[in-house]
């Protein structure tokens, strides 16, 4: 027993160990605790995504319908014509694109406007997107452009935001063809 500080020193390590672990512990926490201040959730996006994928498959039942009111023969002006009218004046169509295209929807470049009256069937679905090809009828959806900003959700606030500015452009091209006297509607 002639060396007791050695006992004494292999304490005195352990305590400053478990104390230097304990204040990194404490220190990660806080840390973390501050870290919210610049997550953002993709929820608004997923939202958005997950929309847009509900919308097109009422669309495509939407223009399958449209094509059963088509008068002549398939692939003819006068049946373009009847299935746009169709499409256009479909109630289903307007009510779906209201509910789920139009919110957070930008007109202009940056600017957030009051839907015009003719957007549907000039912006949207205008004659020159319904053309004949090799193929069969091409419908192309023309391009919409969804704009907002995600920020940090938390209770009492972030302290410090870094919003996202998220722009969401869609259109979407269908292929439309006639197999065995029934109409067949593929995304392109």
């Amino acid at each position: 027993m002639n060396n007791r500080r050695a006992q004494f020193m292999g304490l005195g390590i352990l305590f400053i160990t478990i104390f230097l672990c304990t204040v990194s512990i404490a220190l990660y926490f806080v840390q973390q605790d501050n870290s919210y201040n610049s997550l953002i959730s993709p929820r608004e996006v997923l939202a958005v995504q997950m929309d847009l994928e509900v919308f097109e498959a009422l669309e495509m039942e939407i223009i399958k319908e449209s094509l059963l009111e088509g008068d002549g023969k398939f692939g003819s002006e006068e049946f373009v014509e009847n299935f746009r009218d169709s499409l256009l004046s479909n109630k289903n169509l307007e009510d779906n694109l209201k509910e789920i295209l139009f919110e957070d929807l930008v007109v202009e470049a940056g600017k957030s406007l009051p839907i015009p009256n003719n957007f549907i069937s000039e912006g949207l679905y205008p004659r020159k997107n319904f053309k004949n090809s090799t193929e069969g009828l091409v419908l192309i959806r023309g391009d919409a452009v969804k704009e907002f900003r995600l920020k940090v959700e938390r209770e009492g606030g972030p302290k410090i935001n870094f919003p996202v500015n998220f722009v969401y452009e869609f259109g979407r091209e269908y292929l439309i063809n006639i197999e065995n006297g029934e109409y067949t509607v593929e995304k392109r």
